[in-house]
């Protein structure tokens, strides 16, 4: 088993449901894909520079999103809603293995 397959399975295996929704241009109609990741809060030594108290770091698979078309990765001004809660996306930083994004931790404000 390699890396670039088992950050996904594990994701898969621990993760919950969500949707990644991006707002099209100026409407209020969104486009959305179904994603699995963890939530996790941000420890108090994290809460420095754009870190705030209640931001949350969400990874998600990249699969889905790669596969979306038009669908680049996550940016600030997306929204992840995951256990009835809605999260802005504040920054994306994607997990590579070689030149190969397997997974994406996005920074989160909101829920």
């Amino acid at each position: 088993m390699s890396i670039t397959s088992a950050v996904p399975r594990l994701i898969a295996r621990f993760g919950r449901p969500a949707t990644l929704r991006r707002r099209q241009a100026m409407t209020t109609t969104f486009t959305e894909i179904a994603v699995t990741g963890w939530l996790r809060s941000f420890s108090p030594e994290e809460i420095t520079g754009g870190v705030m108290n209640g931001d949350a770091e969400m990874t998600i698979n990249a699969a889905p999103v790669l596969a979306s078309a038009g669908f680049a990765p996550p940016v600030k001004g997306d929204f992840v809603a995951i256990d009835g809660k809605n999260w802005a996306v504040l920054g994306c930083n994607p997990l590579m293995v070689a030149s190969t994004a397997v997974a994406y931790a996005l920074h989160v404000r909101g829920g």
